[in-house]
């Protein structure tokens, strides 16, 4: 009899653990899919703007390359080239219920191997985002840099509202502070370099996006959730 009790004493804490880490598991694929969902939202929202400021970059190479024009052209010139550091967005995946679980050695307690797979599959491209995002950070300040050189800096300092930091188009008929030809082409050089990375990591936003569309549907069916 003490035999039997303590075996199914046994099978009693075992079953107890069992389903206290599949309630645990299940918790973490419930806050996974919210993560996964708010990515996917995130990249169509974010690579719909990266698409609008390619298209003004390409605009402001174009104005770049034609001789002075009317106020209308230059205001729209320098406006362009105010806000053209800062209109390509950084694509990030949200890692938190990810890394709570690997921090906690909670990545165990996942059913499968097919499951587990995907789950870091997905997350690796945490890293070559970063890396992405670093490229895009050093083709930003050399586009900054190539911009001094033939804007006038104390223009964009009155396109400035210091309070709200939004910035509207110049007065007047500004002129660039050069029209060497050298200067210029380093400008559209690395407004096409900064443009072109951009370009990359929304075409990749938009490819991780898909593969967290199928890791979703993966989870879903996998754990019978709707």
């Amino acid at each position: 009899m003490l035999f039997l009790a303590v075996t199914l004493g046994f099978f009693v804490e075992n079953w107890r653990e069992h389903y206290i880490e599949r309630k645990k598991e299940k918790e973490y694929i419930h806050s996974m899919l919210s993560d996964l969902s708010a990515d996917t939202a995130n990249f169509h929202r974010k690579i719909s703007k990266v698409n609008d400021a390619v298209r003004q970059l390409d605009t402001l190479i174009r104005l770049l390359n034609k001789s002075s024009g009317d106020s209308t052209q230059q205001q729209r010139l320098y406006y362009l080239a105010r806000i053209s550091s800062r209109i390509i967005e950084f694509f990030y995946i949200n890692n938190t219920t990810y890394e709570q679980m690997k921090s906690s050695g909670n990545l165990r307690i996942l059913k499968n191997y097919e499951i587990a797979r995907g789950i870091a599959n997905y997350y690796n491209n945490v890293h070559y985002m970063n890396i992405q995002n670093d490229i895009l950070v050093n083709r930003q300040t050399v586009l900054i840099e190539a911009i001094k050189k033939v804007f006038n800096q104390a223009v964009f300092q009155e396109m400035l509202d210091i309070h709200s930091t939004a910035t509207s188009y110049p007065r007047g008929n500004p002129l660039l502070i050069t029209e060497d030809k050298y200067l210029k082409n380093e400008l559209v050089g690395s407004i096409h370099y900064f443009s072109t990375v951009g370009s990359v990591n929304a075409n990749n936003a938009l490819a991780v996006g898909e593969q967290a569309d199928r890791l979703i549907s993966f989870l879903k069916n996998e754990y019978h959730l709707k």
